[in-house]
């Protein structure tokens, strides 16, 4: 089943959005595209010494994003799309479907000290969670429980996705 908008899996470091994604995206049938691959080296090395990104090397990195999606076909994206001005974005250039996946910040701790080879550290989660502005009513982003296994949660998702 492919989708004709792009499906955007947001949240917080450690909520699941790349595993849950390449779940989903392999389920419908469409490709999956993890945002994460758009940070510049510099602000990948920046993030793996503890430091948290600045606004402007996130508006920087928000843009790369609007260039990838407006060019590419519908897709399922990971993306952290912490403000609102950052999904603000992203819908201007393509119509999308948003998905946040909600998870404890106790489980997202214990997500990411787990991790092994990636370049956001524990340490940056807390600068995640102050920066985080929740989708506001008329943003139409679903909340999904992503304290689940991960087919439970890309079922949930599959099943939510306006035909």
């Amino acid at each position: 089943m492919a989708s004709s908008v792009t499906i955007v899996l947001m949240g917080v470091a450690g909520s699941g959005k790349t595993t849950v994604g390449i779940a989903l995206a392999a389920r419908l049938g469409l490709e999956f595209f993890d945002a994460d691959l758009l940070h510049s080296t510099a602000a990948r090395e920046q993030m793996a010494h503890g430091v948290p990104l600045s606004d402007a090397q996130r508006d920087a990195w928000i843009e790369r994003l609007v260039q990838e999606v407006a060019d590419a076909p519908p897709r399922i994206v990971a993306c952290s799309a912490l403000r609102r001005t950052d999904r603000d974005r992203v819908r201007e250039v393509r119509p999308t479907q948003w998905f946040l996946l909600d998870v404890p910040a106790s489980v997202l701790a214990r997500r990411l000290a787990r991790r092994r080879e990636h370049f956001f550290p524990p340490g940056l989660l807390d600068s995640q969670l102050d920066r985080f502005e929740a989708p506001a009513d008329d943003e139409d982003v679903v909340v999904i429980d992503g304290d689940r296994p991960v087919a439970v949660v890309a079922d949930d998702i599959a099943a939510r996705i306006k035909k």
